[in-house]
C-alpha cells in the first residue's frame, strides 16, 4: 500500500495579490479556509513552507490546526516538496497550491484511485501507477496534482541546486504522465482560482451568496444562473505587451498598431524601462487621446531603474493575465490581422506558439525585404502563456535573447510557422541589430 500525503505549497509572498494567503474572506484568512478543508480527509496533510520569518505566522497558523509544517526551500518549491515528502515517508504526495482554496475532495479522491491504478506494465506483469496525474478539465482552482516522490527525486539529480518553481515543466513529457478525466457535470472553464485580485473578489462575492458547507457543483450552479459574476474575473484572450527604451521617434506607431487589430479581446502592458528620452511624455500624451475603450485596455508601467530587455520581459510575464501572449518591441508593426491569424492557427493546429514571416522596413516605413525564414526571433510571436512562464528569458541576455528561450521552447511544446508576413521589423540606426558589438556583425 503506497503511503500518500497531501502537501500543501504556500508562502506569505506574492507578485499579484499581496500577502494572498493572508486575505480574508468572511472573517477568515484564505489559507484557514483551504487547511480547514482539506484537514479533515482521509490522508495526513503537511503545510510546506519558505524558512524565511515572514512566513512564521503559517507556521503558528498550521500548529493551530493541527496540521504539519514543513520548512524549507525559500526559493525552490520542487527542493521543498521533495525534502518535504522524503521527511514524512510519503512515497506519493498530492500537492495542492494555496491558490486553490476550493479543491473538491471528491474529485481528488478518484483522482488517486485512478493515479494508484495506474496501467498494465507488461515486463513486471502487473498494474503500475503512473507518475504524474494531472486534472485540468474542470474548473481552475479545484484540483490537484498526484506525483511519485521518486520522480521528483530523479527531477532533482537532474536540476542539481537549481530553484524550481514550476515543478510540472520538468515531469511532463519525461515520465508516465495522465490525465484524469472529471465527470461532465464538473467540465467547466470557470476560474475558481486566486491568482489576481480579481479572483479574490469573485471569491469574496460567492462565499457570501452561498450557504455554508457547499461545494463545487454549488458553485457551478450559482454561476450558471448569474453570468454577470463571470465577467469580474475572466481573463482576456492575449496579452499584448512592449517593453520601450528611447523609442519616442517610434513607439506611437506601434500603439497604433496595436489599437488597430481586427481582433479586439485582448490587453495591452506597456513598460518603459527608464528610458532616457521623453518617451514617458509621447506615450501619455498618445494614451490620452485614446478613447476609453483603448484605455480601459492598456496598462502603463517605468521602471525605476534601466534593468534590460530579458528582465523587462520577465516582469511583464509576472502580471500578463492573457492565455497567450506577443511581445511587440517599441519600433515594431503589427498587420491588423495579425492576432486573429496567429490565434485561429494555435487553435486549428493545436499548437503552443505561431511565428510568422515579417517585412523588414527602413525609419520611414519602405520595404527593403520580406524575411520567411524566421525561426527565432521572440517579437511579434504569439505564445502560450503558461508555456511561456515556465521558461522565461533570462535575464543578463543585451542579445539574441530568443535563441536560448525557443531553444528550450522547443524541447517542450511545437510551433508553427507562417509564412505570410504579419508585422513590420524597423531597421534603424538606433536599433540592436545596426549596433557593432552585435553578433550578427562582423566588425
Amino acid at each position: 500500500m503506497e503511503n500518500i500525503g497531501f502537501v500543501v505549497c504556500a508562502r506569505v509572498q506574492s507578485s499579484r495579490i499581496h500577502e494572498k494567503v493572508l486575505q480574508r474572506i468572511k472573517g477568515q484568512y484564505t489559507i484557514e479556509i483551504l487547511l480547514d478543508h482539506i484537514c479533515q480527509n482521509r490522508y495526513p496533510v503537511v503545510l510546506a513552507i519558505p524558512e524565511s520569518k515572514d512566513c512564521d505566522v503559517l507556521e503558528d497558523i498550521a500548529l493551530e490546526k493541527g496540521v504539519e509544517c514543513y520548512r524549507g526551500e525559500d526559493e525552490s518549491p520542487l527542493h521543498r516538496l521533495y525534502k518535504c515528502a522524503e521527511q514524512f515517508g510519503f512515497d506519493y504526495v498530492v500537492r495542492i497550491t494555496a491558490d486553490d482554496i476550493l479543491i473538491d475532495l471528491s474529485l481528488l479522491y478518484n483522482q488517486i484511485k485512478f493515479a494508484m491504478r495506474g496501467e498494465w506494465d507488461k515486463d513486471k506483469r502487473k498494474y503500475v501507477p503512473h507518475d504524474y496525474t494531472y486534472l485540468r478539465r474542470c474548473p481552475e482552482g479545484v484540483a490537484a496534482e498526484v506525483i511519485n516522490v521518486d520522480v521528483l527525486k530523479d527531477v532533482i539529480k537532474k536540476v542539481g541546486d537549481k530553484p524550481i518553481e514550476f515543478i510540472s515543466y520538468y515531469i511532463k513529457g519525461n515520465y508516465k504522465t495522465k490525465e484524469y478525466f472529471p465527470p461532465r457535470e464538473y467540465q467547466s472553464p470557470y476560474r475558481l482560482t486566486m491568482d489576481y485580485p480579481e479572483d479574490l473578489m469573485l471569491l469574496r462575492i460567492l462565499f457570501a451568496s452561498l450557504p455554508s458547507g457547499f461545494g463545487t457543483l454549488d458553485f457551478l450552479n450559482f454561476l450558471h444562473q448569474h453570468k454577470y459574476f463571470l465577467q469580474i474575473n475572466r481573463l482576456p484572450s492575449i496579452t499584448i505587451y512592449t517593453c520601450n527604451y528611447n523609442s519616442s521617434k517610434y513607439i506611437v506607431d506601434t500603439m497604433k498598431s496595436v489599437y488597430s487589430q481586427d481582433f479586439e479581446d485582448f490587453e495591452y502592458i506597456i513598460m518603459d524601462d527608464c528610458s532616457s528620452d521623453d518617451s514617458m511624455k509621447t506615450i501619455a500624451e498618445y494614451f490620452t487621446s485614446l478613447p476609453n475603450y483603448y484605455q480601459e485596455k492598456t496598462k502603463i508601467y517605468r521602471n525605476e531603474k534601466n534593468i534590460g530587455l530579458p528582465s523587462c520581459c520577465n516582469k511583464v510575464l509576472e502580471m500578463a493575465r492573457g492565455r497567450f501572449i506577443i511581445r511587440v518591441d517599441s519600433d515594431d508593426i503589427l498587420e491588423p490581422e495579425a492576432l486573429s491569424k496567429m490565434l485561429e492557427t494555435i487553435k486549428i493546429e493545436d499548437v503552443q506558439g505561431v511565428l510568422s514571416a515579417y517585412h523588414v522596413v527602413d525609419e520611414f516605413d519602405n520595404i527593403i525585404e520580406v524575411e520567411k525564414k524566421n525561426k527565432l526571433h521572440p517579437a511579434c510571436c504569439l505564445l502560450s502563456t503558461w508555456a511561456t512562464n515556465e521558461i522565461k528569458y533570462r535575464d543578463g541576455l543585451k542579445y539574441m535573447e530568443g535563441k536560448p528561450f525557443f531553444d528550450e521552447f522547443n524541447k517542450k511544446y511545437e510551433m508553427k510557422f507562417l509564412d505570410k508576413p504579419l508585422w513590420n521589423y524597423r531597421q534603424h540606426s538606433e536599433s540592436k541589430t545596426a549596433q557593432k558589438d552585435h553578433p550578427n556583425n562582423d566588425s
